[in-house]
């Protein structure tokens, strides 16, 4: 029985890793500040990482996020440092507690253990939502530039002046990851308590006559 309580835990953890790469990754509707009608669009982060094409997509990746636009990035979201990081803090802890969560039962890690670090996961993947929210709306609300975010030329700018974010969120991955850790912390719930229940209903061992 202990065995395939690990076996489930286990997959449970691992199939964060499909969600967050092959689910919506966030969802974006941006219009002209002229006339009411826009586009929208929707991306995956494997969507994101084949963008890149051609060659090798891990140089691309890696030439795409420098030190330069990262920096960017990061000067473009200046009223929003704080729930920036904590986001992403949030989000490390959580895929951090994922991979604590395979490798504990890999090695047959205590059920408490287990049970304390899906909580805990189950936590920071609801905060991440929040900061990522908080964020977002950081953007819809004007206070954030998003089209700098790509580049800090005239055309940026230039369209960034024409061109409004009428919505920004995360994407579908982000409730995909909560239930899964919400499926973690109820399976080791179901699994102690039924565990323990069956403990106490054993019938104790006939003392050894002399």
């Amino acid at each position: 029985m202990n065995l395939v309580y690990r076996i489930v835990h286990a997959l449970l953890a691992i199939a964060v890793f499909p969600a967050i790469l092959f689910l919506q990754l966030f969802y974006i509707e941006v219009s002209p500040n002229f006339i009411d009608y826009g586009m929208s669009l929707e991306f995956s982060l494997y969507q994101i990482f084949d963008l890149f094409g051609g060659g090798s997509k891990t140089s691309s990746l890696r030439n795409a996020f420098t030190k330069e636009s990262l920096s960017n990035i990061w000067s473009v979201f200046s009223d929003a440092h704080v729930s920036l990081v904590l986001m992403i803090a949030s989000g490390i802890i959580t895929l951090a507690l994922t991979v604590f969560i395979i490798v504990a039962c890999i090695v047959k890690g205590k059920r408490k253990v287990l049970l304390t670090a899906s909580s805990i996961g189950f936590v920071t993947s609801i905060l991440f939502k929040v900061f990522s929210a908080q964020v977002c709306k950081t953007v819809t609300s004007g206070e954030v530039d998003f089209i700098k975010i790509f580049s800090q030329s005239f055309i940026a700018g230039f369209f960034g002046d024409l061109i409004s974010v009428d919505t920004l969120r995360i994407g579908v991955f982000s409730n995909a990851v909560l239930m899964l850790f919400m499926c973690m912390v109820i399976w080791s719930v179901i699994y102690i308590v039924t565990d323990i229940g069956l403990e106490e209903e054993k019938p104790a061992s006939p003392a050894k006559k002399k």
